[in-house]
């Protein structure tokens, strides 16, 4: 997307925002499990697959913006530090669009603290209703991961 059509998109959010619905997916109370294959070292992106389903073919809106995702449940340890990248199209032809940063959690005195939405600071415009895959990496390694839903919304401009 050029400059100039993303400006018009945002000026059209802000004149317009009555219209955007919000949607998490996989649309079911789990999420989805995201984990490494328990070979994978540290620091290594998961090798279960090129990239796991998180949201399958011809279900998300056409056209519809990932806004971010939300970590569920983290089975890497307190201190730990990971990252999710997310990708649209079919196995081992993904289309990488954002590697963001996952801590695990803080500690508290009753276990660890809540994990908040990570939006991403530029919604990415996705269109023609592609497979949401996500892969994972972190500083322990092994068969450790996120169960995670990803944030779309429809309505955000043209």
């Amino acid at each position: 997307m050029s400059v100039g059509a993303l400006t018009k998109s945002m000026y059209n959010v802000t004149n317009n925002a009555q219209g955007i619905r919000y949607q998490v997916w996989p649309d079911a109370a789990g999420g989805a499990a995201v984990l490494g294959n328990g070979v994978d070292g540290a620091w290594v992106w998961s090798t279960v697959a090129t990239s796991l389903n998180v949201i399958a073919a011809a279900n998300i809106a056409n056209p519809c913006w990932l806004m971010g995702f939300t970590v569920l449940a983290c089975t890497w340890g307190v201190g730990v530090y990971g990252d999710i990248r997310l990708c649209t199209g079919e196995l081992a032809a993904e289309v990488w669009l954002a590697t963001m940063p996952v801590l695990a959690g803080v500690e508290t005195a009753v276990g660890l603290g809540g994990k908040m939405p990570v939006w991403l600071p530029i919604p990415i415009k996705i269109t023609g209703s592609p497979r949401i895959g996500a892969s994972v990496r972190c500083t322990a390694g092994g068969a450790v991961g996120v169960t995670l839903k990803v944030i779309t919304a429809t309505g955000v401009g043209t």
